[in-house]
């Protein structure tokens, strides 16, 4: 039922810092007004007060900062000299080949066994997965990146990168827009993908139809959790893992390609971050048909992405 608010209080809560759509929503569904009224009465009432609307864009556009955790997928990796070169640059880091574990570090990068990895037959090293210590910006990532590169790593069709984010204070409502929401722009994200990491891909399999049944449950009505995305996935081994919350209490995005280039480990890292801050904040799901619909990116980004389309076509 409708409620009965003042002027005054739909006034607070529509200057309030919060998304236009949010705010709409909120018109319609507590406060009682038709689409028509709440639209109208959200203009004037963001016409009168312009500094509110001034404070309200920006706070939207600000990116949420997310600690996050690269792991990258190598091949022909001398160990021994990796851990050479990110001593002399002030890196600090562990052997643990032989001893695989799921501690996270706040300071340590991990050079670490994947069995997934199958480097060539001549390669003189073995292959390797190497984990950062928790970040709060990617300084030192840029750093190792020059390191393995130098130390003369490689990456195939069997590597992969995978991107944590810190997910302790996320609700069910933003689980479910996050999958939801990474379901409909797939196959976007596909085009700037090399075709190994497309689709039902064997290490980073699809979530278009698990989001597209979440859908169908919340329009019915259902209210999702996050135990219900968790086991719709039903894996680890998809684009967006969820597994993960329950070990390090982050998301993880696993569809990247194997990469020791800073330049797209950056690019994909900022696309995800903003694309979780754009879920999180914003109740409408995403309604995109191609990069330039993506409301989450800037132009420069955007073109980033399109060359990147171009490349792989």
């Amino acid at each position: 039922m409708a409620q009965n608010y003042t002027l005054d209080e739909i006034k607070a809560r529509i200057i309030a810092v919060g998304t236009k759509a949010s705010k709409i929503k909120w018109l319609t569904e507590e406060a009682g007004y038709n689409r028509e009224d709440a639209e109208s009465t959200y203009r004037l009432i963001m016409m009168l007060n312009p500094e509110a609307e001034a404070a309200s864009r920006l706070a939207n556009a600000r990116a949420i900062h997310f600690t996050m955790g690269v792991e990258l997928e190598c091949i022909n990796v001398n160990r021994n000299e990796v851990r050479r070169l990110c001593t002399e640059r002030g890196i600090e880091t562990r052997d643990d080949y032989l001893a695989y574990n799921h501690r996270d570090s706040e300071t340590t990068y991990k050079l670490m066994s994947d069995a997934s990895l199958v480097g060539a037959s001549n390669d003189p090293y073995s292959p390797c997965e190497i984990v950062t210590p928790v970040l709060r910006n990617l300084n030192s990532l840029k750093t190792v990146c020059e390191v393995i590169n130098e130390a003369g790593a490689k990456v195939n069709k069997t590597c992969g990168l995978h991107v944590h984010f810190g997910a302790k204070d996320f609700t069910d409502a933003q689980w479910y827009r996050i999958i939801c929401n990474y379901g409909r722009i797939e196959d976007i994200i596909d085009s700037f993908m090399p075709a190994s990491r497309r689709g039902e891909a064997q290490w980073c399999a699809s979530v278009k139809n698990h989001a597209r049944n979440l859908e169908a449950r919340a329009n019915r009505g259902q209210r999702i959790t996050f135990g219900d995305c968790r086991y719709e996935l039903g894996s680890r081994y998809h684009k967006v893992n969820l597994e993960a919350f329950s070990r390090h209490r982050t998301i993880e995005f696993r569809q990247h390609s194997g990469t020791t280039n800073f330049t797209k480990i950056e690019n994909w890292v900022k696309f995800l971050a903003a694309f979780l801050t754009y879920s999180i904040r914003n109740e409408r799901l995403i309604e995109a048909t191609n990069i330039d619909e993506l409301p989450f990116l800037n132009e420069a980004q955007k073109n980033y992405f399109k060359n990147r389309v171009d490349d792989l076509s």
